[in-house]
């Protein structure tokens, strides 16, 4: 009974916070996001392995969600492939996920993380449906990774498009590719919110730069950097 709850609740708190997007222009997901939060604190210790229960179905949806977001990418690739400078663009986002699963390994290893912390950090730039399997893949700590991953993309999507704001990035396409490349889908949702064509870079940014950034990972494996 406490598992159905916890479902329905964040679908209600789902919905809840997609009506307010409509009058305030607030973003969905970090707002149903913190709502759900809130009510754990308030319940306290205990209630971890319901919660889990309760949002399973959820995750299993996010392998299909992920997959889907082909759909809206592909209606714009006429346009997106005209604009966008596609192979500049998918260089750029390989030096990203090579300079950021380097370095997270890199500082990992620098403070005295182990093989394991190393392996779960490595893939943390891509979406969970890619780095949770490739962390377990490479001998990390799924658990690990699902937070890591959940936090900076609720990070991203709350603060990146203020901070790219105040760094005087307007360009839509530059705007969607940052967050999908930073904050998966949780920024990538945001991104859509903003426009059409921001959701469209994002997009982009979040497969491209996931495959990259777990092919990236497994390289530093192989090289033994963990």
């Amino acid at each position: 009974m406490s598992a159905l709850l916890f479902f329905l609740g964040c679908a209600g708190a789902y919905a809840g916070a997609y009506v307010t997007r409509a009058r305030h222009r607030l973003p969905v997901l970090m707002l149903a996001a913190a709502v759900v939060g809130v009510v754990l604190v308030l319940l306290g210790p205990g209630v971890e392995a319901a919660f889990r229960q309760g949002i399973a179905p959820y995750s299993y949806l996010l392998g299909p969600m992920t997959v889907a977001l082909a759909v809206p990418l592909a209606e714009a690739s006429e346009d997106g492939a005209r604009k966008a400078r596609v192979g500049f663009t998918t260089a750029l986002l390989l030096v990203s996920a090579g300079l950021s699963a380097a370095s997270i390994v890199l500082v990992a290893r620098w403070l005295g993380a182990s093989a394991t912390a190393c392996a779960s950090l490595a893939p943390r730039a891509a979406t969970s449906a890619l780095s949770v399997p490739t962390s377990e893949a490479l001998a990390g700590s799924a658990s690990l990774t699902s937070v890591i991953v959940a936090t900076s993309g609720v990070l991203v999507g709350l603060v990146g498009p203020g901070l790219l704001s105040l760094l005087g990035v307007k360009d839509p396409r530059a705007r969607g590719l940052a967050l999908g490349a930073s904050g998966h889908l949780v920024a990538t949702a945001r991104a859509w919110e903003e426009s059409r064509e921001a959701g469209t870079a994002s997009t982009f940014a979040l497969i491209v730069h996931g495959v990259l950034t777990v092919g990236v990972s497994f390289l530093l494996h192989a090289l033994r950097f963990f």
